[in-house]
């Protein structure tokens, strides 16, 4: 007989659909009754780090393990306490510690190549982490699972209506959203059957459009992984792609027991899954070029665009940049302030030391003023940037946050992290974004929406050239004035916003990737192969 749920597994559920005024209620009830009781302890920690009150997370894990010093869980919620604080040095110390302690833990081990990557390990060490995981977590599930053999190999296989389900926690008011919900209103339901399995407990307005351009719409939330599996199954899907990655509300481990013939990863997380369960990552040219290849575990699938961008609201962009105004240029990082590393900021305060008269503005995730200054006060005085010229903010609402150009003239792209999402709302709203690309796709991300968006010209390749291509903007009002007006119209002139064209591309990836399972050889990974070519080609092998 099962036995029933202990209030902390009541409170852990709530805290994972994001019920979070609830699970709270619950752990405060557990310690006030029992102050000693550390796993409520621990779960009032993971509520203040999912409401992003970093600094009270910080102390109360800094108070778990001076009781319990080698508490496992205090030591993880520490970590990522300082990740999401943009600490990463510490947030490594601190899940090395974990580590030590749970060399067992899946959750430990994996937030610990997350750790790693945002420190600034190289892509080919990141993809390592991110396999050893898999080889101790998730490929021992993948080789205990039925594997699909290829079906008999004849045109009406090659050519059958695919059937293909996308897995997520996100199709609502979120990043990956507006991403696909222009290719879920484009596909081309005579080629393709589309099956959404939704992880998110609730939903708005963009799920209920979602809904209405897919075929079959199947909520997860509440099942268990041999649930999913069975429902993917039972509908034979043949391509299931995963949008999630290792974020929140992600079903990796249904993908690790193989439910489809064919499994992708796509837009949700930039970095390996490394689960052998996964065979591509569907990516573009210019995101992921030749020779990235060993940076992921994944069969890199490329297509013309990684993505399509459905802005989320319409920008009237001002002619006239906030500088002419004001009498003094402004700069603005956009990009969650864990991605804005001590080298950038050091960076920055070259700028601000340069020009004494520029200001700048740097967003970040605390929910009020005073727990951003918390935050990001210290590092900034350690780093000695000019704090009277330095404007630090809580994070702001989707309709404010587009209205920054009237605040801003220059965005400062991060790195070795860069924006995406950012990086298109930042030329959407007419915003000139200075990115500085590097040697993985974490890294090259602004510099390939910029170059699609044929803005080449703001792309740097290192730090000095950075620096100067933000002064000479400064320096150059016309240039600002310029990208203000021409911006949009670069983002609708390019593959980024083709959503038809993308659709169709995408559909035909999907059919190369059949293809290959027919073969059983991944002999095409990229868009550029003529479908009809490589079906003949197919039907003539088999004759």
């Amino acid at each position: 007989m099962n036995q029933p749920d202990s209030e902390h597994d009541i409170a852990d559920k709530l805290l994972h659909k994001g019920d979070y005024s609830e699970a709270f209620k619950i752990f405060n009830g557990i310690v006030c009754k029992n102050p000693n009781d550390i796993r409520g302890w621990v779960g009032i920690g993971m509520y203040m780090i999912m409401t992003l009150q970093f600094n009270e997370a910080r102390a109360n894990f800094e108070f778990i393990i001076q009781q319990e010093p080698n508490h496992a869980l205090a030591w993880y919620g520490l970590a990522q306490t300082h990740y999401n604080m943009g600490n990463s040095y510490e947030a490594c110390k601190a899940i090395d510690q974990a580590s030590s302690i749970a060399p067992n833990s899946s959750s430990i081990q994996l937030f610990r190549a997350i750790c790693y990557a945002a420190l600034g390990a190289t892509p080919e060490q990141v993809c390592e982490l991110f396999k050893c995981w898999g080889e101790c977590f998730s490929d021992p599930i993948t080789d205990s699972s039925p594997q699909f053999s290829a079906p008999e190999y004849n045109e009406q296989n090659i050519n059958k209506k695919l059937k293909i389900g996308y897995v997520s926690a996100d199709l609502r008011f979120h990043p990956v959203a507006f991403f696909m919900e222009p290719v879920f209103a484009k596909h081309n339901k005579s080629t393709c059957e589309i099956y959404v399995f939704n992880n998110y407990s609730s939903k708005d307005s963009y799920s209920n459009r979602i809904e209405s351009y897919v075929d079959h719409w199947f909520d997860i939330y509440d099942k268990t992984d041999d649930e999913v599996y069975a429902l993917i199954k039972e509908n034979s899907i043949d391509i299931l792609i995963d949008l999630s990655g290792h974020t929140m509300g992600n079903r990796l481990s249904v993908f690790a027991r193989r439910a489809a013939p064919v499994q992708a990863t796509w837009l949700g997380y930039m970095y390996p899954t490394g689960m052998k369960a996964i065979d591509y990552r569907i990516t573009s040219f210019k995101l992921a070029p030749p020779g990235l290849e060993q940076s992921f575990n994944e069969h890199l699938f490329r297509m013309t665009a990684g993505a399509v961008y459905a802005p989320p609201l319409p920008v009237n962009i001002s002619a006239e940049p906030p500088m002419v105004k004001n009498g003094y240029p402004t700069l603005i990082s956009l990009n969650h302030s864990r991605k804005v590393s001590d080298q950038m900021l050091e960076l920055w305060r070259r700028i601000l030391l340069a020009r004494p008269l520029a200001k700048l503005i740097i967003l970040t995730k605390e929910i009020t003023q005073e727990k951003a200054f918390e935050n990001l006060l210290p590092r900034l005085e350690k780093l000695d940037l000019p704090l009277e010229r330095v404007f630090i903010s809580k994070e702001i609402p989707l309709y404010e946050f587009m209205t920054l150009s009237d605040v801003a003239d220059i965005q400062l792209d991060t790195h070795p992290i860069s924006g995406g999402t950012t990086t298109l709302h930042a030329i959407w709203m007419g915003l000139p974004i200075v990115a500085l690309s590097g040697g993985s796709s974490m890294s090259n991300s602004s510099a390939s929406i910029l170059n699609m968006c044929k803005l080449g010209e703001f792309n740097t390749e290192n730090e000095d050239a950075y620096f100067y291509k933000v002064l000479d903007l400064i320096d150059n009002e016309e240039k600002i004035r310029n990208f203000r007006a021409n911006s949009q119209k670069h983002l609708q002139d390019s593959p980024l916003m083709d959503y038809v064209g993308f659709a169709t591309e995408l559909e035909k990836s999907f059919r190369l990737m059949w293809i290959n399972h027919l073969l059983q050889h991944k002999k095409y990974l990229d868009s550029s192969h003529d479908i009809d070519l490589m079906v003949e080609h197919c039907n003539e092998t088999t004759s």
